[in-house]
Order: C-alpha cells, then structure tokens, then sequence
C-alpha cells in the first residue's frame, strides 16, 4: 500500500476539524473509507449480527438495546448504512459499527471472566481509527455497569487530534499518546487492556516489535485483530512469545487476518 493514501488521510482529517461541511460527511470520503469506514463490510453484516446476537447474550444484554444504542456512532459523518433483520425489527446502521459492537462486546464478555466481574476497566489502544470503537467501548460499559477509568489512544498526531475532536461530540475526554519523531512518550500507567484492530499487523516488523516492547510491559491483557500484509500473514515472534491464544477472525473479513488474545497478569 502507497504511504501516500496515509498523507491523504492525515491531510484530510486535519481538513475535517476545521471544515464543519467535511465532518459532516467525512464517513463518506475516499481518504476515510480506504483506511477505516470500509462501506465494503456490508457483505460480512450478518455474521456481525450473528456474532452481536451471541455474545450479547453471554452478557445478558438485550440485543435491541446493544442494537439502539451503539447507533449512535453512525450520528456524525453520514456513513453507508447496512440493513439488517433482528427479530422482525429492521436496522439501518454501518457495517463499521456493527464490527465494533461485536467485538467490544467479545473483549468485554472476556474482561469480565478474566477480571471476576471487575466493575471498572483502563484501556490502551494502538490505531484508533476515528474513534469508533473508543465510542462504542464507552455505550457497552455503560450498559454492563463498567466504568471506564483512562483510555489512551495511541496513533499519529493527527489522528489522535480528529479522535479528540470526533469524540466530544458526544462528552468523552480520553488521554492521546502521538506518535512523533518516530517515538511515543512512555507509557506511565498500567492497563487492564491493549486493544488493536487492524494496526499492529499492518505495520513492518521493526515497528511491531517497536511498539510490542513499548507497551506489554503495561498490560494485564490483549486483544488484537491482527492482519500482517507485510509478512505473509505472518505473525511477529515476540507477539508469537507472550503464547497467546489465535483463533480465526469471524466472519472472515481478510484472508490473512486473526484475532489474537492473551494474558498478562490474568485475575490481577
């Protein structure tokens, strides 16, 4: 992939805190939708809906409500909207968000086994996207009593600045840590969970272990959807040496991709 398209979407983000008439569309633009509103999702959303449906109910949450609320990340930018079928009841939300609902809903069903129905979570996440899944994270804790204590966001400056801006539309200040100078600031605090969808796997192996050695070392846990197109699909060794658990990505998004979970410090 031409570094290009990332200038693109740097140069575009910057464009869209300062034009109210970009922000207003931006889930529609090409420099967003090449990188992380990908409208093509909509063919894989019954197996979001499926898998929403399954861990929903694990979590003894209603579907509907999962549903309703987590729409509300489709309320800014005038993304493509799926339809979907629910009990006779039809939907129009992204295929994005859906993708978010399933998999906040997984890392939180596999927070709480792990933290013993812990009623609070810190969160770190590399490559935040436009602040999506930050969103939806802060919906479902909320469904399920869990209070979010820090969430850092680990990206490009300005990426961290449009997630900043994006989310206070909706009153959620969270920590940003930029990456500049080819470095991040170290982290000082310790998370309950390392989030990274569709980041770390993208990144040469060089970074990988970059930001592997960086981070690991403040976490209990991880949960990575992890799509190595540099290697083959292949996945770092260091990430291979914390003898973490690989399981298929569902549905099936991208040929080479997996989700990879571990723990750190599991029941701390």
């Amino acid at each position: 992939m031409s570094l290009s398209i990332y200038t693109n979407f740097y140069n575009y983000l910057n464009q869209c805190i300062t034009n109210q008439d970009e922000f207003c569309k931006f889930k529609t633009s090409s420099h967003i939708t090449g990188i992380t509103e990908h409208p093509c999702l909509d063919q894989y959303k019954d197996g979001f809906v499926g898998q929403i449906v399954f861990y929903a109910d694990q979590l003894h949450l209603d579907v509907d409500d999962v549903l309703t609320s987590c729409m509300i990340n489709d309320q800014y930018g005038s993304p493509f909207l799926s339809s979907i079928v629910y009990q006779n009841k039809t939907y129009q939300i992204s295929p994005n968000t859906l993708r978010y609902i399933y998999n906040g809903l997984h890392m939180l069903l596999l927070f709480k086994n792990n933290k013993n129905n812990k009623s609070s979570i810190s969160i770190v996440e590399l490559g935040g996207g436009y602040g999506g899944q930050c969103l939806i994270l802060y919906v479902l804790t909320k469904m399920l009593s869990i209070t979010i204590t820090s969430y850092m966001v680990i990206d490009f400056y300005p990426v961290c600045q449009f997630i900043t801006h994006y989310l206070c539309y909706f009153n959620i200040h969270i920590e940003t840590n930029a990456y500049l100078d080819n470095h991040i600031h170290d982290l000082t605090n310790h998370y309950d969970l390392f989030i990274s969808n569709y980041c770390l796997g993208e990144l040469p192996f060089p970074i990988q272990k970059y930001y592997i050695d960086k981070i690991f070392n403040h976490i209990d846990s991880y949960y990575i959807q992890y799509n190595n197109f540099w290697q083959g699909g292949d996945v770092h060794p260091d990430l291979l040496a914390k003898n973490p658990t690989l399981l298929p990505e569902i549905p099936l998004t991208g040929t080479d991709n997996k989700l990879i979970i571990g723990y750190i410090n599991k029941n701390k």
